[in-house]
């Protein structure tokens, strides 16, 4: 009783403690969702997309886009800010115009579809619907509409079987909308530019897209956009200018992005005021990346399902005895451990041609093909960071552990995983 009673002082310690998030003004302006009234040192990009989207507003169907740059350098904030302004002005002058913007990171061609469907009613999906039934009710939602699609992430699809190559089909369906006389335009967002050269030359053709690229910053406007949102959101004289330039400058020279910066400052700032500190410093940022870093991967992998996280599993384990992971010992380790799930084994190619792709969209393993030698064929390796390997296992072994113990309360009946097949 007496260790409950601690726990529950502890709890209303971290409530009704005054202290708690002192060196904020408003952290919000630190999270992912925040988008600021103006991105800095982003004019002449911002002029090149509104130039382009805003043709509908002169009955003029925009061109199609393919913007480019690495992470952090502002293209979805752009791209959210823009299409919410112009949806308003669209409805405030009654015209029929309209722009979605779908993050189709980490989903399947069937999920982006069925997304795209409940962006314009809601929507229950019948059993059977697949991706030509998703096209029939979305080409019939656009008639006499401007619609853009705004695919963020696109280099994040999951390639899943039997639609290999996504991202190609999904190009190549919207782009040639035009051809049933749907005045229909995409801008699509990428970090890895050369999938352009993926795509089949039919879709390449059809879809023709003005280029856009968002270069990434250079070490002097990283500090300043770091500066101006730490006036915006932390307390007066509870930072030091010099303190994060000099943070500035170590994310710019090890090639981290500002996404990662308004983390870890975020992060830095909630433990100074557990920690019941007024001032942040330099110490106390690169000990947050860190945990910011980490805790960005353990959720992740947190929630996976038991067969995705029992096959990262035995990548990790096998790597770590043997250097990299053979894709058979990678599948022999995975059935032997899945038991312990209470699940059956999923066959070796739905593994290795649905499971595999997502963990590498992910980045979390490597997959390589090397020659066992000469007259002997090759073999397919799977490869995770070494300086992830050892963090990946634990987390993964950990989660596991924990169902185990869960399953073996609860003793639930056997499960038959299922392949999904869209």
């Amino acid at each position: 009783m007496a260790s409950n009673e601690s726990y529950e002082s502890t709890i209303d310690e971290y409530i009704n403690t005054d202290n708690t998030y002192t060196v904020f003004k408003n952290a919000n302006v630190f999270s992912n969702e925040f988008v600021p009234d103006r991105l800095l040192f982003r004019d002449d990009e911002s002029q090149f997309v509104l130039s382009n989207l805003t043709k509908p507003f002169h009955r003029i169907k925009a061109q199609n886009m393919f913007i480019y740059g690495p992470p952090g350098t502002g293209k979805t904030a752009m791209l959210i800010k823009t299409s919410s302004a112009l949806n308003r002005k669209a409805k405030e002058k009654g015209q029929k115009i309209r722009y979605n913007y779908i993050n189709v990171k980490y989903q399947t061609l069937p999920q982006v579809m069925r997304d795209i469907v409940k962006q314009y009613k809601p929507f229950e999906k019948p059993r059977g619907l697949g991706f030509d039934d998703y096209k029939t009710i979305i080409e019939s939602r656009l008639k006499d509409n401007y619609t853009g699609f705004i695919f963020d992430d696109l280099d994040k699809m999951i390639s899943k079987y039997p639609y290999v190559h996504p991202m190609d089909i999904l190009i190549n369906t919207f782009s040639r909308l035009a051809e049933l006389d749907i005045k229909a335009f995409i801008c699509v967002l990428v970090n890895d530019a050369t999938i352009e050269e993926r795509l089949k030359p039919s879709t390449r053709s059809a879809y023709a897209p003005q280029y856009l690229n968002f270069r990434a910053y250079n070490s002097r406007e990283l500090c300043a956009i770091l500066k101006d949102r730490c006036i915006e959101g932390l307390k007066k004289d509870t930072y030091n200018e010099q303190t994060i330039n000099d943070f500035g400058a170590f994310l710019y020279k090890s090639h981290r992005d500002l996404r990662t910066g308004f983390n870890v400052i975020l992060e830095t700032g909630h433990q100074a005021g557990m920690a019941n500190k007024t001032k942040i410093t330099h110490s106390d940022l690169k000990k947050s990346l860190k945990k910011v870093e980490q805790n960005t991967l353990a959720e992740l992998i947190t929630k996976f399902d038991g067969t995705i996280l029992t096959f990262l599993y035995a990548i990790a384990s096998i790597q770590r005895k043997y250097k990299e992971a053979e894709s058979k010992a990678a599948y022999d380790f995975y059935c032997k451990e899945i038991t312990k799930l209470n699940i059956d084994p999923c066959a070796d190619t739905h593994l290795l041609r649905s499971i595999r792709p997502q963990l590498e969209v992910m980045g979390l393993i490597i997959h390589s093909i090397k020659g066992r030698g000469k007259n002997k064929g090759v073999i397919g390796t799977l490869y995770i960071k070494e300086k992830e390997l050892d963090y990946i296992y634990d987390i993964c072994k950990n989660e596991l552990q924990k169902r185990v113990r869960k399953l073996e309360r609860t003793k639930e009946p056997k499960k038959h995983y299922k392949q999904k097949n869209f």
